[in-house]
């Protein structure tokens, strides 16, 4: 399954995957959960850009890469 994560200055702003997925977002911050569930999408993930900020970076490419091991990685 392929998960593309937009994120806008620190906020999740669209979840789309393949295949439709029960998604829960953690806000440490507040201690506040969202739960929700996707539809399934076509999907193209597009390349990481180079110009993108280096944690922004190194997620959109560990998620392209390996979805399953980046989730947990950045789970907490």
């Amino acid at each position: 399954m392929l998960i593309k994560i937009t994120v806008d200055k620190g906020v999740v702003v669209d979840v789309e995957t393949s295949e439709p997925a029960l998604v829960q977002i953690v806000d440490s911050d507040c201690d506040e959960t969202s739960t929700f569930e996707t539809v399934a999408q076509a999907m193209q993930l597009e390349p990481y850009d180079l110009n993108d900020s280096a944690a922004d970076t190194l997620f959109n490419h560990e998620v392209m890469n390996d979805p399953l091991n980046a989730m947990f990685k950045n789970a907490g």
